[in-house]
């Protein structure tokens, strides 16, 4: 994203250890850190996303220190990178860093935080990267704090204000296949039409029929509960009228309306 166009974050870093089995000898271990998007400018959504930095060492400590510093290596590249208008660096990949979200950083920020906050044509943001209590991640260490990108402004492309039209389809019946194109850990960002909290209990499935009964929904993302820090025990549809971009990202199951 150009400078002009810069947006906040805040990336809270919680702590995420856990010991597994790897080769002989290393112990694993993971820092999960939270990206938070948060408008500034009004008293809009936040959004969210968590990844994790991983590491192997012949000890606790160093595996730690490791998966930290890819942390640090992955939110180097990409903001400060040339891969920030472009895409995703090796460096926030896997088997360093794991579920990191975002493709095309600028991209993603700005369709997820425009599509959260509809109505809004120029939002500001706060970028600040936190690691609080880190000792978890890393001994010794408990409170640090980085400012990325300060008083950052994105701006929203100007919604349509009229949608092409396509014929109505018929339920989908919830006891036979749905008639999508089925994308599991795959979510479409950008391009909402429409979006719907679906409580505890909706899935996949009631959000393709939800796109299937709405003119000019064409895909459609479905966040599974947990992941929606508004309403943290709800499942939220997401309707689409197109689909410009595919992320990988183990928060949402996308079709493609057929």
């Amino acid at each position: 994203m150009r400078s002009n166009r810069s947006f906040a974050l805040a990336v809270a870093v919680a702590a995420a250890i856990f010991a597994a089995s790897g080769p002989a000898g290393a112990v694993e271990r993971s820092c999960t850190a939270l990206y938070e998007v948060r408008p500034t400018n009004f008293e809009g959504t936040s959004v969210w996303h968590e990844f994790r930095g991983h590491a192997a060492s012949t000890d606790p400590d160093s595996a730690r220190r490791y998966a930290l510093d890819h942390i640090f290596a992955c939110i180097r590249d990409h903001w400060f990178g040339d891969a920030r208008g472009a895409g995703q660096p090796a460096s926030c990949g896997p088997p360093k860093v794991l579920d990191y979200p975002f493709d095309v950083i600028g991209h993603d920020i700005t369709a997820e935080i425009c599509a959260a906050n509809p109505g809004q044509s120029t939002i500001l943001v706060s970028v600040i990267l936190h690691f609080n209590d880190t000792g978890a991640c890393m001994p010794g260490d408990n409170l640090y704090q980085m400012e990325l990108e300060p008083n950052g402004r994105i701006t929203c492309p100007t919604p349509r204000t009229t949608i092409e039209p396509m014929p109505r389809l018929e339920p989908v019946d919830p006891n036979t296949p749905a008639p999508v194109s089925l994308m599991p850990g795959v979510r479409l960002p950008g391009n909402d039409i429409g979006a719907h909290w679906l409580g505890r209990t909706g899935t996949w499935q009631d959000c393709a029929r939800i796109c299937a009964e709405t003119d000019g929904c064409r895909a459609w993302t479905w966040r599974r509960p947990g992941t929606n820090p508004a309403r943290p025990d709800e499942a939220r549809c997401l309707l689409k009228s197109r689909v410009l971009v595919v992320a990988k990202d183990p928060c949402c199951t996308s079709g493609l309306r057929e």
